[in-house]
């Protein structure tokens, strides 16, 4: 065997056993919400639930043979995450985020999915980050608006994802869905009445 197939049958072996290895990513959107005054200063009793099957995030790869590769995980307490993300947001639009027995006008937050998965073509596969925020805004008639909103970013690559770039696909999903759910003037003018 030539000395440079050997060294690509090694890198390729070396970096097959990198989707071996546990990740604990660090979980942290970045949502930029104009400041607006549509909420006027209205209290919204603030629930965050993560509704989640699973709390593995996803695997690395497929692995040989039908195999997973290893787990992707936080340790972070993602409600928190997302408390904070909604509190720091509710704030810029004009609500005052309070405790569920301080305001008659409920939001109801639920992380239904926030996923890993991966892809493989030919010569190149693609790491994917999914999420899924489910909504349920209830007024004080008890009137209920409720809506599910989805992302998913892919980031190209011909190795299995670092923790770097398995972060940035997750955090861009996650980014994106909450994005979609402060550009819902449907929501807002609902919690504002």
């Amino acid at each position: 065997m030539r000395a440079g197939n050997v060294v690509l049958v090694l890198v390729s072996i070396l970096m097959a056993g990198c989707a071996y290895i546990d990740q604990n990513l660090q979980v942290a959107p970045s949502v930029a919400v104009n400041k607006s005054d549509i909420g006027k200063g209205k209290k919204i009793a603030l629930r965050i639930v993560d509704d989640r099957e699973d709390e593995t995030i996803g695997n690395r790869g497929t692995g040989y043979y039908g195999m997973k590769g290893a787990k992707i995980t936080t340790s972070q307490d993602l409600v928190e995450v997302l408390r904070n993300s909604f509190v720091d947001n509710l704030k810029n639009i004009g609500f005052q985020a309070v405790g569920e027995n301080e305001a008659n006008t409920l939001l109801r937050v639920e992380l239904r999915a926030l996923s890993y998965d991966t892809s493989t073509g030919l010569w190149a596969g693609a790491n994917i980050g999914k999420s899924t925020i489910k909504i349920i805004a209830t007024d004080p008639v008890n009137k209920v608006y409720e809506k599910s909103y989805h992302s998913q970013k892919e980031v190209k690559t011909v190795f299995v994802g670092s923790q770097e770039t398995n972060s940035k696909v997750i955090n861009e999903s996650l980014t994106e869905t909450l994005t979609k759910i402060f550009a819902d003037q449907e929501l807002w003018n609902f919690l504002a009445k």
